[in-house]
C-alpha cells in the first residue's frame, strides 16, 4: 500500500506542476517580455522636402517646404541656367526663413533653377523648372 500511495502522490504533484505551475510561469514570462517591447515603432526623423519655383513676371519666388516636426533644410546656394548653357550663381534674397515654407526672392527671370540643399548632414541638388515643384526625400 505504501508504494501505491507514493505513486499516487507523485502523480498528483506531477499533475500540479504540469497543469498549474508551468503555465503560470510561461504566462508571467511572456507578459513581462512583451512589456519590454515598444508598442510604437520609432519614427524616422527624415521628412519630405517640396521645392517650388513660382515664376511670375517681376516676382520670381522659390519656396522650400518641409515636413512639420522634422529639421528644416538649409539652402546652401541657388543657381540659374544661363543663356550660355552653364549654371551661374543666382542673385537671391531671403524673404522668410523662420516659417514653413521658407521663401526666397530670385532676381531676374529664368526657366530652370538648381538649388543646393543641406539636410541632415547630406547635400541634395534639386533642379526645378518655372512654375513647377520637386519632391526631395
Amino acid at each position: 500500500m505504501k508504494g501505491l500511495s507514493d505513486v499516487i502522490g507523485f502523480v498528483i504533484i506531477l499533475a500540479l506542476i504540469l497543469i498549474v505551475i508551468i503555465p503560470l510561469l510561461l504566462y508571467v514570462t511572456f507578459s513581462y517580455s512583451n512589456s519590454l517591447i515598444s508598442q510604437t515603432p520609432p519614427k524616422p526623423s527624415l521628412g519630405v522636402i517640396n521645392v517650388t519655383y513660382v515664376a511670375k513676371p517681376g516676382n520670381e519666388c522659390l519656396e522650400v517646404e518641409y515636413t512639420p516636426g522634422t529639421p528644416s533644410p538649409t539652402v546652401v546656394a541657388i543657381f540659374n541656367y544661363s543663356v550660355k548653357g552653364i549654371w551661374v550663381n543666382a542673385n537671391y534674397a531671403v524673404i522668410s526663413s523662420s516659417t514653413n515654407p521658407e521663401k526666397y526672392s530670385i532676381e531676374g527671370p529664368t526657366n530652370t533653377l538648381l538649388v543646393e540643399l543641406s539636410y541632415l548632414n547630406q547635400i541634395y541638388y534639386v533642379q526645378v523648372g518655372a512654375n513647377a515643384s520637386v519632391l526631395v526625400g
